[in-house]
């Protein structure tokens, strides 16, 4: 099982079957899937339970079934509640790299001319197929199954109009939310410094005030919450080690302070991390 990334520019699976997936439940580090951007394509199918979706300025809520297609650059995030997800990542453009016969109905999908309709309920041919592509990845030939089953939901979204073209619809909050994301590359790699909201920004242009509100617009979180919330996220991985101390967690992830560090992630997690180190490893 693989631990989601934040800002994730790492190879998701591998280069010859570059396709991960992950399952996600209220033991997971990263339960609260935190806003981050990615540039393969992702799709999240819910298990059970509700998941509440933001990506590129709009909010969707989902329950048991339903599911998500996010095309890549696709900023988004999500709050759980009682939930059980599963995602898989993947880069479209490798995965039929040498199938040159699918490219010519593709290709408006790799140019980002076409838009793939980003929700679909629970019974829906889209949710329906989703759920068989995640279960073809603990089939006994992965990638072949996989393939398949991708090629038939493509096949399903481009044929069934289940698309939109580029410029239309959700382009002007893709371009409102443009200047967070070097913000949020900034703190993914930067959460262990010391971090100021003058810091923050001056990388997204603008003034402090004003990037205070537009940040809480977007995340519903003051900007020093936010880096607070990521370095918790980043101290819960750290803990389900079981290498870690709680005062070693703290220092590797910004906190100076032991004491505001267990404070910080009792409000967080809702558990003190030597809590949350027991509970995960009983």
């Amino acid at each position: 099982m693989h631990k989601l990334s934040h800002y994730e520019n790492a190879l998701h699976g591998t280069a010859e079957f570059p396709v991960a997936y992950y399952f996600v439940d209220e033991h997971h580090a990263r339960y609260d899937m935190p806003l981050h951007w990615h540039r393969e394509w992702e799709i999240i199918h819910i298990l059970r339970g509700q998941f509440t979706l933001f990506a590129d300025g709009s909010h969707y809520t989902a329950n048991g079934g339903d599911c998500f297609i996010l095309s890549e650059g696709t900023m988004h995030g999500g709050t759980p509640q009682n939930c059980a997800y599963e995602c898989l990542v993947f880069d479209l453009h490798s995965c039929y790299r040498d199938i040159a016969l699918v490219k010519k109905y593709l290709r408006p999908l790799y140019r980002g001319q076409l838009i793939p309709r980003l929700f679909h309920t629970a019974g829906s041919p889209v949710a329906q197929i989703a759920a068989d592509l995640m279960a073809a990845m603990q089939s006994s030939c992965p990638e072949l199954s996989v393939l398949a089953q991708l090629s038939r939901l493509l096949a399903t979204i481009l044929e069934n109009g289940y698309c939109q073209e580029a410029g239309t619809g959700g382009s002007s909050g893709s371009r409102k939310i443009a200047p967070l994301k070097p913000v949020l590359e900034f703190i993914e790699t930067h959460y262990a410094e010391d971090l100021s909201l003058d810091n923050l920004s001056r990388i997204a242009g603008m003034n402090p005030k004003y990037f205070c509100r537009f940040f809480s617009s977007i995340t519903n979180q003051t900007p020093m919450s936010y880096v607070n919330s990521y370095r918790i996220e980043q101290a819960a991985l750290l803990l389900d080690s079981g290498d870690t101390t709680v005062t070693e967690a703290a220092m590797a992830c910004g906190f100076g302070d032991t004491s505001y560090f267990i404070k910080c992630f009792k409000r967080y997690r809702g558990v003190t991390p030597k809590q949350y180190q027991k509970q995960n490893f009983r």
